[in-house]
């Protein structure tokens, strides 16, 4: 209703929501044909405080969020399993208490463009060298304002830590940004030749390049910029 309030979450204990999203799941994969659904919010969102003493959880706080959360991604992926063609799960964000239901999620330890989402920059990708081969890490978004030679660092490095590259706008496919379409085309080619170390493989300490590796200086790049 418009005027009513700022957009909610849902409170996910409630047996009622949960089989609206389970029901939307199982349209999606049977009426059109999707091999996989993108689930939105439930790994990225922080959790709201309940009150509703209807609900049957603790009011305010607690771990029922979380909870029930994993109640409608155990009924997803009972539905996925039974499934012949085994549809994906994907959520918005890296959590760890639901890797273990999805089959990958994006926003895993950053880098992440700040520019583009607001979130600071990692320099260890530690989702990708734990959970390795446990769920699939993928996004790897940047404003397409940035220099060729920060775009290229930028997908080169979530190439190295195993994500599946992309989460990108159509605009990348626009002519002036075609020298970054091909690198972005160049490092999915590598991915999939190596697919099975980036994918499944374990994250055993750096890299030391045999040869000389040439640097670069870019303004406005590193850490705490906004990239």
């Amino acid at each position: 209703e418009e005027g009513a309030g700022r957009l909610l979450s849902m409170c996910p204990t409630q047996v009622v929501w949960q089989n609206v999203i389970t029901n939307l799941y199982e349209d999606l994969v049977e009426r059109y044909g999707a091999n996989g659904v993108y689930i939105d919010q439930i790994v990225a969102m922080p959790q709201e405080l309940c009150f509703n003493k209807e609900h049957g959880h603790p009011l305010g706080g607690g771990h029922y969020w979380v909870d029930g959360y994993r109640d409608y991604l155990r009924k997803l992926r009972s539905y996925a399993d039974r499934n012949g063609h085994n549809p994906v799960i994907t959520s918005e964000a890296s959590d760890e208490p639901f890797l273990d239901l999805v089959d990958g999620a994006c926003w895993p330890t950053e880098p992440t463009d700040s520019a583009t989402t607001g979130m600071e920059v990692s320099e260890i990708p530690l989702f990708e060298a734990i959970y390795s081969g446990y769920f699939i890490p993928f996004g790897s978004p940047i404003s397409l304002n940035r220099s060729d030679r920060v775009f290229r660092y930028w997908q080169g490095r979530c190439l190295l830590d195993g994500r599946q590259l992309g989460f990108m706008g159509l605009d990348l496919f626009k002519p002036e940004n075609a020298s970054k379409a091909e690198y972005v085309r160049l490092c999915a080619h590598y991915r999939l030749a190596a697919r099975q170390f980036l994918e499944y493989g374990r994250m055993l300490g750096p890299l030391e390049p045999e040869n000389s590796v040439p640097t670069f200086t870019e303004t406005g790049f590193g850490h705490d910029s906004s990239w």
